[in-house]
């Protein structure tokens, strides 16, 4: 068997990195550094704690998109916005991306034309992932589950809406998480889209117990920008007469973020969403956090 042997840097090398690793993509430094792989030069800049330029990600995404053939258009229609989308559907696809939904390339197909939209469940929600599937059909969703059943899943054709949103919400380059909440798109949001977002990622809580512990309803939301997330609730508030805040605490050695809602809030919403959760025929195996009985 033949040892696979490692190519040793020299100094001026490793100074050829450090003058253009923060602005060159692998492809470019290799012309510059010959005797490694793009991989090795990677690692290596990694390694030496290179910081990349701004647009750096930006510019990978260019690169990638010199390799594609802009006439084999992928099936979905590209002139599609969540402007020109079914109310439902455009509530539910915001109340999904800021719950448990994401907007991620296709598998492995790193150089896809865009982003799709995709969500996944435990089996306990099953029906509402098929539900989501097929109230989000005109997007060309797909339904898949695992073999033992414990992995429901949806996903959408790849558009170029939201490959722009991916951008907004999470930043350029693959690594990114949902950070960022742009207030002119989620300025759509209605009640029925809210509870979307409270169905993927809220819970009930538990009736008073004494002053010191009194569990409100709740909505997760540790990932969110801070300032984003405020100012999207001083939109609600103000949209529909709520007093909704943001509930801060240690989780995990980081900070937990969760939306209360006051019991009034709880009183005034709860009835609508009820109403809307029977008008939609969303799946009784969500019905347990609108205290519901279907």
């Amino acid at each position: 068997m033949t040892q696979k042997t490692q190519v040793k840097w020299t100094p001026s090398e490793v100074e050829t990195l450090h003058l253009l690793g923060s602005a060159c993509l692998p492809h470019e430094l290799q012309h510059f550094l010959p005797c490694h792989s793009q991989n090795g030069i990677m690692r290596k800049r990694k390694r030496l704690g290179i910081k990349l330029a701004g647009n750096y990600f930006e510019r990978v995404g260019e690169y990638a998109s010199s390799f594609r053939d802009n006439d084999n258009l992928c099936h979905g229609d590209q002139s599609i916005s969540l402007d020109s989308l079914p109310g439902d559907v455009t509530q539910i696809l915001l109340g999904s991306i800021l719950g448990d939904g994401c907007i991620r390339l296709n598998g492995a197909r790193r150089c896809q034309r865009n982003y799709i939209f995709y969500e996944g469940h435990r089996s306990a929600q099953t029906e509402y992932v098929a539900w989501k599937c097929s109230r989000l059909s005109v997007l060309n969703t797909k339904f898949s589950n695992s073999i033992d059943g414990n992995k429901p899943e949806m996903w959408t054709t790849s558009y170029s809406m939201f490959t722009e949103l991916r951008h907004r919400i999470y930043g350029y380059g693959t690594i990114a998480n949902k950070a960022h909440i742009p207030i002119d798109v989620f300025s759509k949001l209605d009640l029925f889209g809210l509870l979307i977002w409270y169905l993927d990622d809220g819970y009930l809580g538990y009736p008073k117990i004494s002053e010191e512990r009194n569990h409100a309803p709740s909505i997760a939301a540790k990932g969110w920008n801070y300032d984003d997330l405020s100012k999207l609730i001083e939109f609600i508030n103000l949209q529909f007469s709520l007093s909704l805040y943001i509930y801060l605490s240690k989780h995990r050695g980081g900070q937990n973020k969760n939306i209360k809602f006051t019991a009034r809030d709880k009183h005034e919403v709860f009835p609508v969403w009820q109403n809307l959760f029977r008008e939609h025929k969303i799946p009784s195996c969500m019905a347990y956090k609108l205290d519901l009985s279907v």
